[in-house]
């Protein structure tokens, strides 16, 4: 909550480099405050950001993650997520109030290096999974319904994978499940009986986690899915039929044992 939580993304080495971030910034900056009180006339330029930051850090305490209003049927979610990432500027006014030194960018830097290497190989994988998402419904007739049961692993931070599929559709497909159009919370929206998005925000979470037990009035459709549990990156489809639960098949249907 302190905004390091910002770096940690795709697997647990994430968190560890967040951390060292977090000890070497808390370094860098007692040790140039220790060597400037007694030169600087202007000893406190880090008290306004260290005090909204700890007003940020008091505020992710205390709200809820996800806030639900009665008048929309889906939530506002990630609430502290998103707040994190102005805490994490905050931090870096406090850190910026002191005086730069060589030391100061060989660490930082170092750690920068780190971070983006790891996020290089993580983002390589998912830019190999829309390529496939993208071959795979490039053979679809154009105006096909696809639903996507696509999960990240189970160490990730990063939830929405499937949006892969959505970006895949465009101009190609309707990504049937997204839950946009029905929130009421974007200019595009749904109505009751739409053939190209669902209304339903029940229908909408079973169809997302496997669950979902296709209707005839839904066909033809298609599911884009993890084929296997050994190898969460790689990509399948198929035509789905009426009566059946779209988590079946692949990756999903082992959700079934803790339904």
């Amino acid at each position: 909550m302190n905004g390091a939580d910002q770096l940690r993304l795709f697997q647990p080495h994430y968190a560890k480099l967040a951390l060292a971030v977090v000890i070497f910034g808390s370094v860098c900056f007692v040790n140039g405050m220790v060597r400037e009180w007694k030169t600087t006339e202007n000893k406190w330029l880090f008290r306004a950001p260290l005090e909204l930051w700890t007003v940020l850090l008091f505020t992710a305490a205390i709200i809820p993650e996800v806030m639900w209003f009665s008048e929309d049927p889906t939530p506002f979610a990630l609430a502290i997520s998103r707040l994190t990432s102005v805490t994490t500027v905050l931090g870096l006014c406090v850190l910026a109030s002191v005086k730069p030194r060589l030391w100061h960018l060989v660490g930082l830097a170092i750690c920068a290096g780190v971070f983006f290497f790891w996020t290089y190989q993580d983002t390589g994988i998912l830019n190999n999974m829309e390529r496939q998402a993208e071959s795979l419904v490039s053979a679809l007739p154009y105006g096909r319904r696809v639903l996507e049961t696509i999960n990240p692993r189970a160490d990730s931070r990063l939830w929405f994978v499937n949006h892969i599929v959505d970006r895949a559709c465009i101009e190609k497909c309707f990504a049937y499940e997204n839950y946009q159009p029905l929130s009421k919370q974007f200019r595009v929206r749904v109505n009751p009986g739409s053939p190209i998005a669902i209304y339903s925000m029940k229908d909408s979470l079973s169809m997302e986690v496997g669950f979902y037990k296709v209707r005839p009035a839904d066909l033809p459709m298609n599911q884009i899915y993890q084929c296997t549990e050994k190898d969460l990156s790689k990509l399948c489809i198929r035509e789905l039929s009426a009566g059946e639960e779209n988590g079946s098949v692949g990756y999903r249907a082992r959700w079934r044992k803790v339904r």
